[in-house]
């Protein structure tokens, strides 16, 4: 939460809650070897909406390090159920939506045009896998 003040006279930040829900849209690409990953095609590991939604939720709790969050999944992406631990080798959260999210620490730009038709672009959470890094990207005028 950012740039905050409070909605109504006399109430205080505190006292006031607001809640962002979001729809998980994954797509996976997948290379595969013949013959040793013909078994493979066809399985999807990003099918599971709500481990995505949590692994989500954790990369961005993460990036944004808000004060008002008590819990800040230091450790992510080293969780038991997160995409980390799938075969998956890297992946990206992003937010297809013209909103952004400010912090003291950093600001996350979304954009409804995630094909740079219009250049401007969302920026974006990288997962690596290969040395357990996450990083905002941040994509923002850069067309």
């Amino acid at each position: 939460m950012s740039n905050e003040f409070p909605q109504n006279f006399g109430s205080r930040i505190t006292d006031e809650i607001v809640l962002f829900f979001f729809d998980i849209k994954s797509l996976e690409i997948k290379q595969y070897q013949y013959p040793t990953d013909f078994n493979e095609i066809g399985k999807n590991e990003l099918e599971n909406r709500l481990r995505i939604f949590k692994d989500a939720e954790r990369a961005f709790v993460r990036i944004l390090d808000t004060d008002y969050n008590e819990v800040k999944f230091k450790n992510y992406p080293n969780y038991m159920n997160s995409l980390f631990n799938s075969t998956v080798e890297r992946y990206s959260f992003s937010i297809n939506e013209d909103i952004e999210f400010v912090t003291d620490k950093t600001t996350i730009y979304g954009d409804r045009d995630l094909y740079g038709l219009t250049g401007a672009y969302a920026d974006f959470i990288f997962v690596n896998k290969d040395d357990g890094t996450v990083e905002l990207v941040k994509m923002k005028n850069q067309g």
